[in-house]
């Protein structure tokens, strides 16, 4: 129910390939009742696009599918490539500023592996699958790896609780206390995390002139009539966000003045 709500109703249909592995291993584990689960899917998948449907018909005034044209639009060829072409050196930059070393957890599947863990498997083979499908892209974008960044972290951290137990028990035979692990483990991400931190603060310092230019309008005594133009910087503009009008100034002046013949 909920793989099937977040695919229809939230109108971004590729976080499906999240749900993917999970789904299988679901299935596979249910094979006794195929036809039951097979069913159950039918209904809830029919329910909620149904209900979707109607809510997109109110607005668009007909039927429509917004999870089918988005599907429809971002396949065909010359749908993406119209918003930019980046090389896959652009993926792996962007990890490397979010994420430092740990973006090493895309590369740890062999680390994992060694664990034989069927549900380790489970959880992160969505990275490795979003990544096949995503990274091929002509166009691409830092947000289209949010999906995978919790994978990204996992596997990170697995991958480096095994090499240090590992490496414990290859010399010492004996597996490293909870108190000198974490204290490992805190020397290895320490770092990463500040270093990773230090851009988030950069971001919120540096990139915020746009919210600070429109915070300045609702400081004008009056605005007859402004136009105010985004360019390329359209997706910067808050979407709460509403211009000031002369009948809000007026009514910001006689509050003001009411406020003072009380005084």
């Amino acid at each position: 129910f909920a793989a099937v709500t977040a695919t229809l109703a939230i109108g971004w249909p590729f976080g499906v390939l999240m749900f993917l592995p999970l789904g299988l291993n679901v299935l596979f584990r249910e094979l006794k009742r195929p036809m039951g689960i097979a069913t159950k899917i039918i209904a809830i998948t029919g329910l909620i696009q149904a209900f979707v449907m109607a809510i997109d018909y109110t607005h668009y005034g007909r039927l429509v599918s917004p999870v089918w044209n988005i599907l429809l639009y971002n396949t065909k060829a010359g749908g993406d490539e119209l918003y930019g072409v980046e090389p896959f050196s652009y993926y792996v930059k962007n990890l490397i500023l979010n994420f430092n070393y740990a973006i090493l957890g895309i590369f740890s599947l062999p680390v994992l592996l060694s664990k034989r863990r069927d549900a380790l498997l489970v959880t992160l083979s969505p990275m490795y699958l979003w990544l096949f499908v995503v990274a091929p892209r002509p166009h691409k974008e830092e947000r289209f790896l949010f999906p995978i960044y919790p994978c990204i972290c996992l596997a990170a951290a697995l991958a480096a609780v095994t090499v240090v137990d590992g490496s414990f028990y290859f010399l010492n035979k004996s597996k490293p206390g909870t108190g000198v692990s974490l204290m490992i483990q805190g020397i290895i991400w320490v770092p990463a995390a500040l270093l990773s931190m230090s851009r988030t603060l950069a971001l919120s310092k540096y990139y915020t002139a746009p919210l600070h230019v429109y915070a300045e309008l609702q400081k004008q005594p009056y605005i007859v009539e402004a136009t105010i133009c985004t360019c390329g910087e359209w997706y910067r503009f808050p979407s709460s966000f509403y211009i000031p009008t002369i009948a809000d100034s007026f009514r910001s002046e006689e509050h003001t003045s009411e406020l003072q013949s009380r005084q």
